[in-house]
């Protein structure tokens, strides 16, 4: 139930118009509303994700832009049950999913006045967004004085299955973390927007099925099927067309690490290409390390005017004659 105006004394000392009650009853609101103003004039946040269209179990990781406007240093910290950053998601179904427990707070932070900071944070780390569909996000800063939440604006992202083209168990060998288990290698292809094709890995759990690693290899051209080795320490080895003539070359652990990545393009009529060597290793073999050849064509071949052997006549000279 509404509660009624409390009044002050000076209220009953005289009689006061409707209009003047009215007027009151305004400036009293207009002043609920310019409080949350002031303290979002104080610190002002932003939130932009790293792109708008992830892969399932992809992380999903944005940056979040803070600036103190408080004339003095901020420190954002967590008090008490209150996180100073938390996030609010609303599911595809429409439902404001809860947060999965035993996840740290985000670490204290010090503002100082006027200072800007920018800070990387990943959402699905504290909610279940594997499902496919459109997720609404926001990010919520705790401002310390008042000890109120002030939200980023709403940011909707959208979460897809991809194609899977390959899949592989193999077992952990003896040294690294998890031997003896099994692992699910994986490769899929994703399209990002209308046009943009990119090559993933993932990494599961075969005894309990959790999804521990997923990420992008890069762009994906499908002209060229990509290459998949093992090699003898069950390392893995993907080789795919990423542009025109450009190859990308990687080597993933069995823990889902990367553990090297060059770049190749292809030399004359030489194309790059997988192939194991004695003792179960794998190799690159033609085309050529694209950083041992950073200039162009045009660079290589052709020269400035300004590079002109000495005595020969410049342009404007053999013009005049």
């Amino acid at each position: 139930m509404k509660q009624p105006l409390r009044q002050t004394p000076l209220l009953f000392c005289r009689p006061v118009s409707r209009a003047w009650v009215g007027l009151i009853g305004l400036l009293a609101a207009v002043g609920l509303l310019i409080l949350p103003e002031s303290g979002r004039a104080q610190m002002q946040i932003s939130f932009k994700p790293d792109k708008t269209a992830y892969m399932t179990y992809e992380p999903i990781a944005g940056t979040l832009y803070l600036v103190n406007r408080a004339g003095r240093d901020l420190a954002l910290a967590d008090a008490g049950d209150l996180r100073w950053l938390e996030f609010q998601v609303i599911g595809p179904d429409g439902q404001l999913m809860i947060p999965e427990q035993g996840n740290p707070s985000a670490k204290p932070v010090v503002l100082q006045a006027g200072q800007s900071y920018e800070l990387k944070v990943y959402i699905n780390s504290q909610y279940a967004m594997h499902r496919p569909g459109s997720y609404k996000v926001k990010v919520r800063v705790l401002f310390p004085d008042m000890k109120q939440y002030f939200e980023t604006k709403q940011t909707n992202v959208q979460v897809t299955n991809g194609h899977e083209m390959w899949s592989q168990a193999v077992g952990v060998p003896a040294g690294l973390p998890g031997a003896g288990k099994y692992r699910q290698y994986a490769l899929l292809t994703f399209y990002e927007g209308n046009s943009s094709r990119e090559l993933y890995f993932r990494l599961t759990e075969m005894d309990t099925g959790q999804v521990t690693h997923t990420y992008s290899l890069g762009s994906y051209y499908i002209s060229r099927p990509p290459q998949y080795v093992l090699d003898s320490s069950n390392n893995l080895h993907v080789l795919h067309l990423g542009g025109p003539q450009s190859y990308a070359y990687t080597v993933i652990s069995p823990t889902g690490d990367i553990v090297e990545r060059k770049n190749y393009t292809n030399r004359g009529t030489s194309s790059p290409a997988l192939s194991m060597v004695e003792g179960g290793a794998v190799k690159v073999q033609g085309g050529q390390i694209l950083e041992k050849n950073p200039v162009s064509y045009e660079q290589r071949e052709f020269r400035p005017i300004s590079e002109r052997p000495p005595g020969m006549p410049s342009l404007s000279g053999m013009l005049r004659q």
